[in-house]
């Protein structure tokens, strides 16, 4: 059984991002995922850490959709077990803009913005789908939680990619 937590608390209760379990769900960019083989070690990788559930992996998205406590876990912990143990799945946290209008200085103030969250190396400008892409340095760990803060007190919301498509 997962374990169970309330959705963001009340740090992040004013914020627009996806809710409805008591865990909540992410994205992850792999880049290497390229076939079911790849899909079935992912998996397999993944299936040893209790914390999360894996709700998809789809070789032909390079994506991998995980739910789990966003509090509880860390961001570069999930990142390690995706990449296994001979770190070849390497990952990267997706994440999609709300706004359909977001301008280009905005995108560039809220990527700014998300380097300086701990543990978060870089964040790239979104594409053409909105969807930006961070990678993390190994220590201090990054939660999503704070990610998400950061970019809303900057003026850019953010959500789960697949969130916008299972609406």
């Amino acid at each position: 059984m997962l374990h169970k937590a309330v959705i963001f608390g009340v740090l992040l209760s004013s914020l627009p991002v996806w809710v409805g379990s008591e865990n909540s769900s992410a994205s992850f960019h792999v880049g290497a995922m390229s076939c079911t083989s790849c899909e079935k070690a992912i998996r397999s990788n993944l299936a040893k850490f209790k914390p999360v559930e894996v709700v998809l992996a789809d070789a032909g998205k390079k994506r991998v959709e995980l739910k789990f406590a966003p509090d509880k876990v860390s961001l570069q912990q999930i990142l390690k077990v995706i990449a296994g143990k001979d770190g070849h799945y390497e990952a990267r946290l997706a994440l999609q803009y709300v706004d359909d209008k977001l301008s280009a200085a905005q995108a560039e103030k809220t990527r700014a913005a998300l380097t300086k969250v701990p543990g978060v190396r870089a964040a790239s400008m979104p594409d053409k789908d909105r969807i930006i892409l961070l990678t993390f340095r190994d220590q201090p760990p990054a939660y999503l939680p704070a990610i998400l803060k950061a970019a809303e007190e900057s003026g850019g919301t953010l959500r789960d990619p697949e969130s916008a498509t299972a609406n």
